[in-house]
Parts: C-alpha cells; sequence; structure tokens
C-alpha cells in the first residue's frame, strides 16, 4: 500500500520541475535552442505526396484504340467504294445522263437522282439552320415533330425504293425505320426531361462570348459535305453495278461484267452503316 505521506511527495517533486521550466514572468524557457535548417534542408513528408504529384498533368492516352483503327479501315473502304463506282460511272457519264434530262439509264438511280440530292441537301441545310434557332420557341412541340417525321419518312423511303423494285436500298431503310420507330417510342418518358436540357441548351448558346452557333454552323457544313459525299457514292453503285430489267436499256458498265443485285445490295449495306458511323462521328467531333 502507498502511503499518503508518498502521494504527497510524488506531487513536490512533479511541481518543483514544472517551476524550474516557468520563470518569474510566466514565460516558459526552454533548456534548449530551437533548431535551425541549413538552405537544403528537406522536410520529412510523411508519405504525404508533393506538389507535382498531386496536380500531375497525365499524358494523353488512347482509348479503345481497336475502335479507332476499325473507323479509319471503314473509312478508307468508304473512299474505296466511291473512287471504284464513280470511275464506272464516269466512264459512261453519257449513258446516265449530263444533268436533270436526256438520260438513258431508265432502270436505277443516275445523273437526275444525284441533281435532286443536290437540291434536297441545299434545302435541309437551309431548314435545319432554321430549325435550330426557331426550336427555342417550340421545344416540345419541336421533339415530338421531329420523332415523328423521322420515322415517317424512313418508312416512306423503304416503301418507295421496294415499290421501285431497288431491293438493296428497301431492304437497307426498311430495316432503319423499324429501328427508328422502337427506338422513339422507348425514348417518349424522357421527352419532358430532353425539352428542358434543350431550353437551357440554348439559353447558354445565345450568350455572349459562347460561340455555339459557329461551332454548329461549321459542323453543319462538314455534315452537308460528307452527304453529298455518300449520295455520289449511293448513285455510282447502281449505275456501275445493278444490271438492267428485261424491257429497259442495257447498262454498258455490265458489259465486263461483275453486274448483281447481290453486289449492289452488300455494297448498299456496307455504305449505308459506314455513313452511318462517320456522319455519328462527325456530329460527336
Amino acid at each position: 500500500m502507498v502511503s499518503i505521506n508518498q502521494h504527497k511527495d510524488s506531487h513536490r517533486a512533479t511541481v518543483s520541475r514544472i517551476s524550474r521550466w516557468i520563470t518569474d514572468d510566466g514565460k516558459q524557457n526552454y533548456s534548449q535552442n530551437p533548431p535551425t535548417f541549413g538552405d537544403n534542408f528537406v522536410s520529412p513528408m510523411d508519405d504525404k505526396q508533393t506538389f507535382q504529384q498531386t496536380f500531375k498533368i497525365n499524358k494523353p492516352k488512347f482509348n479503345d484504340l481497336w475502335a479507332g483503327i476499325l473507323f479509319i479501315l471503314v473509312f478508307l473502304g468508304f473512299a474505296a467504294v466511291l473512287g471504284i463506282t464513280l470511275y464506272r460511272y464516269s466512264k459512261y457519264h453519257s449513258f446516265n445522263g449530263g444533268g436533270i434530262y436526256n438520260a438513258g439509264n431508265d432502270f436505277s438511280l443516275n445523273t437526275n437522282t444525284l441533281v435532286l440530292f443536290a437540291f434536297v441537301l441545299v434545302m435541309a441545310f437551309v431548314l435545319s439552320w432554321g430549325y435550330f434557332l426557331a426550336c427555342r420557341a417550340f421545344t416540345k412541340q419541336f421533339v415530338w415533330l421531329t420523332g415523328i417525321l423521322n420515322c415517317a419518312f424512313a418508312v416512306g423511303t423503304a416503301v418507295y425504293y421496294l415499290y421501285k423494285h431497288l431491293w438493296g436500298a428497301g431492304i437497307v431503310f426498311a430495316i432503319f425505320a423499324v429501328f427508328a420507330i422502337i427506338c422513339f417510342i422507348s425514348w417518349i418518358p424522357r421527352i419532358p426531361f430532353a425539352v428542358v436540357m434543350l431550353q437551357q441548351a440554348q439559353d447558354v448558346a445565345r450568350m455572349k462570348r459562347v460561340h455555339v452557333f459557329w461551332v454548329a454552323f461549321i459542323g453543319g457544313v462538314a455534315a452537308l459535305a460528307f452527304s453529298a459525299w455518300f449520295s455520289a457514292t449511293l448513285v455510282g453503285i447502281y449505275t456501275a453495278y445493278e444490271p438492267s430489267n428485261a424491257n429497259a436499256n442495257a447498262n454498258p458498265a455490265c458489259a465486263a461484267g461483275g453486274c448483281s443485285s447481290g453486289r449492289v445490295i452488300g455494297l448498299i449495306v456496307f455504305v449505308t452503316s459506314a455513313g452511318y458511323w462517320i456522319s455519328e462521328w462527325i456530329k460527336n467531333t
């Protein structure tokens, strides 16, 4: 048992030691001087990151490299189809017509179709730009109208091609029409949120020092140029490889062989899929 006197002696010793550390004016009196550091002193980090490590700028990293390589190959294939088909088209240009009239090709797409595509592209660019400027005032109506017209035009295009017995284009556009209808129906619950987001985006785009309209204009011109390229490729495929009907003028491009409906269908499927991918890349870039 520790006695009370021993506790008192221990307490007196502790108080005595503390009193030696404190001066008469109440300040601490350290027996050692504070440490001094030289110019080359490096403080311990205690496993903490430095400023350079915390705010490290990572080098650019390519994600989905395989998809990028595949996209380049698809683009080169699209360009190769255009080169081959336009060569065959230019070789028999007189047969396909030099303008709106006087075309000997009465069984497939020809120069008349190419001229029509040119008018359609110009009108599409003008109307889309007007749509872009006016959609803020009638946002909800524009969203509904866009979805309905997209499905209606897809179905109408497929029906027209099938009626004209252009099976390759008809089947492809029929598939896209079914896909468009399924997507639109599934997106109906999200239309209110899309309306709010589109209105906010339009308000931000109208602010000063925001160049959304210039970027949209440049992107529209790029999309217009690619659409013209796609239209020329589509017409070139038909004029180069579509066999003529029994009661129509013979296709001179088929004299050396190589024409078949199967080849036309395969090329149409490829250029349509590639064109959709490239157009989406242009839109998102």
